[in-house]
């Protein structure tokens, strides 16, 4: 079993070279991964600049075309990054995510 601070150090380690660094721990991984955080699967916060993050989030001007080259390429190799970390590294094994209840 691989505990969520291991995880987070093993992360940390593949992504130093990228220019990503820890601001600290205590991840929740925000409403879309709240339920996997739960049952025990290890998630990260990473903290970017979102200064500009709303000036067109969900705007008509909200498309590639307004993407910084240099902060796409790093977002692409930090993707990369971890799931390489995730085929290559220590594993864990979460609690079951259950199924969501039919309404």
């Amino acid at each position: 079993d691989l505990d969520q601070d291991a995880a987070f150090g093993a992360l940390l380690n593949v992504l130093k070279p990228l220019g990503i660094v820890s601001e600290g721990a205590g991840a929740h991984g925000g409403a879309d991964l709240r339920l996997l955080h739960e049952h025990g699967v290890p998630v990260f916060d990473l903290a970017q600049d979102n200064t500009t993050y709303f000036d067109i989030h969900h705007t008509a001007n909200d498309t590639l075309a307004q993407l910084n080259a240099a902060d796409l390429d790093q977002v692409v190799a930090a993707f990369a990054a971890t799931t390489w970390l995730l085929a290559n590294g220590p594993s864990f094994d979460p609690a079951p995510v259950p199924a969501p209840e039919a309404h």
